[in-house]
């Protein structure tokens, strides 16, 4: 056992300096270079002139490092570096240890594909068990009694990484390993709040039998995605043996934005985490749900980070006496991540950072589609404009299947207006994904003409709708109904056929009960 305990500085004793958030890092994480492809296949097929970094590169660490140096909360923060994790802490949670030598040996031999996206290329290793032991430095330096609140920026990043399996540009699973160093330090209960976009599937399954441990995550709705995730992030996901009951799912509808992560919070991650009584917070962050990720739909802007930052830190100032590890995973728009990053964080200093930061907040708070904008897209989607089946035909014209034969094909047809989806079906080229998003096609086909399955998919744009309260919708109306084409487009092999008066008259009608009343007066009463 190391000889460390599950203590921190009391109440009694605290300090200023116990507001300061204490960021572990190492320059050799930099060296993990992910190359370029298109999007994060690491392939260059020939058709494209320029070709892109993976979204997983250094980039975007480098200017989460730069903005905590130089943004408003640069003098609340103190930097402490790190050191590689032993073989032991790997295989505390990475057993048994086959999986550690085979990764071992692929670093030998000069690297490799390990599973779709996740490139152990030279270096990679290196960086992979310095993040570890990055993450185990910082909360050997709370469990020893240095600090209640750190955060280890890491890459590459973990929270994938099953106990024998890579998986989404994770090798190791730095947030795991750390809760299990905690685990072995005397903690009886350790929580683990998980607000990447994807499912932290590799900490879900490393204590999936586990009661030591409450694992949440929220998540956008993507399902598994292959051998290396079979996992599916759903709320039948509950854990098992002792441990059942121990895992909660929190998948959200794409766009469910601030409002409804506030929600999430609130009515269900907050109230299991008070039941739970943990005595240490692992808080798991990724900006790849904000509004301009390319890997994701979820749409948080920074006031949303902000605020999921502070509900975190009073739920652990409630229970862990205000310890909390904060570990980075994904967020992959180079800029606009670092300034989620920096909001998330402000929590850990005096009020004054917030002060400082709303100019940041201002200019980059520029997006959103007020309601006045809503109105005329749900007005354009439910009355079929001609400028929007016009739009509609280019989009369904266009062949979507890359290196493949299959063809999406559509219009709006004489006999009058129709959506007619080809099928997709999945090839190598494509991966068997949506364009930048991780979602496989594993969903159950459902035929287009399946007036509940419209219903259906109403009933969740417009839950999304009431949860913001009318106010502002972070993803619109459109928005979404291009990840229910996506639907369709990808479904097994099957025309599905829909008219556009089926479509228009189904979703008045699920509007119609949610509302109790006539659309038209509806959307003219709201300012």
């Amino acid at each position: 056992m190391p000889d460390h305990q599950c203590k921190g500085p009391s109440s009694a004793n605290s300090s200023p300096n116990d507001r300061m958030i204490n960021v572990f890092w190492h320059d050799g994480m930099l060296d993990h270079d992910t190359g370029k492809g298109v999007f994060d296949t690491g392939m260059d097929p020939g058709y494209l002139d320029v070709l892109e970094k993976h979204p997983e590169n250094s980039d975007r660490i480098r200017n989460m490092l730069s903005i905590l140096k130089r943004g408003p909360i640069s003098p609340f923060l103190s930097w402490h570096s790190s050191t590689p994790a032993l073989v032991s802490e790997l295989l505390s949670f990475h057993t048994p240890a086959e999986y550690i030598n085979s990764l071992i040996e692929a670093d030998k031999n000069g690297g490799k594909e390990i599973c779709s996206g996740t490139f152990l290329n030279p270096g990679s290793w290196k960086a992979a068990v310095l993040a570890a032991g990055t993450t185990v430095s910082a909360m050997k330096y709370i469990l020893d009694g240095h600090g209640k609140i750190c955060y280890a920026l890491v890459r590459p990043p973990g929270h994938h990484a099953q106990p024998t399996q890579a998986d989404g540009y994770c090798f190791l699973n730095n947030a795991g390993i750390a809760v299990q160093y905690a685990l072995n330090s005397g903690c009886k209960k350790v929580a683990v709040i998980d607000i990447d976009v994807h499912y932290g599937n590799g900490t879900a399954e490393g204590f999936y039998d586990s009661n030591k441990v409450l694992t949440v995550s929220l998540h956008m709705n993507h399902g598994s995605w292959g051998t290396s995730h079979p996992q599916t992030g759903s709320i039948s996901e509950l854990g098992e043996g002792i441990g059942f009951g121990y895992n909660l799912n929190v998948p959200l509808p794409n766009g469910t934005g601030d409002k409804g992560y506030k929600y999430a919070m609130n009515h269900l991650v907050l109230p299991a985490v008070t039941n739970f009584e943990p005595d240490f917070m692992v808080f798991v962050v990724g900006q790849d749900s904000s509004a301009f990720d390319p890997n994701g739909r979820q749409c948080l802007t920074m006031e949303g980070y902000r605020e999921i930052g502070r509900m975190v830190g009073n739920v652990a100032d409630d229970h862990c006496n205000g310890r909390i590890l904060i570990v980075q995973e994904g967020g992959y728009h180079v800029t606009y991540s670092a300034y989620c990053l920096h909001a998330t964080l402000e929590v850990g200093g005096a009020s004054k950072v917030e002060e400082q930061v709303g100019v940041i907040q201002i200019q980059l708070h520029s997006h959103g589609v007020d309601i006045q904008e809503l109105k005329h897209r749900m007005y354009d989607l439910l009355h079929g404009q001609d400028e929007m089946k016009e739009n509609m035909n280019k989009l369904l014209e266009r062949s979507g299947n890359p290196g493949g034969s299959g063809q999406s094909h559509g219009g709006f047809n004489d006999d009058g207006p129709q959506l007619i989806f080809g099928s997709m079906p999945p090839t190598e080229t494509g991966r068997g994904r949506y364009e930048y998003c991780h979602r496989k096609i594993d969903m159950p086909s459902f035929d287009g003409t399946d007036p509940d399955r419209w219903i259906l998919e109403a009933e969740r744009y417009f839950a999304i709708y009431q949860l913001n309260n009318g106010e502002k919708l972070e993803a619109t109306i459109l928005a979404l109904s291009g990840d229910a084409l996506a639907w369709y487009r990808w479904s097994h092999n099957q025309q599905a056929v829909v008219t556009w008066e089926q479509m228009k008259t189904l979703f008045l009608e699920k509007f119609r009960s949610i509302i109790g009343g006539d659309i038209n007066e509806h959307w003219n009463s709201l300012e």
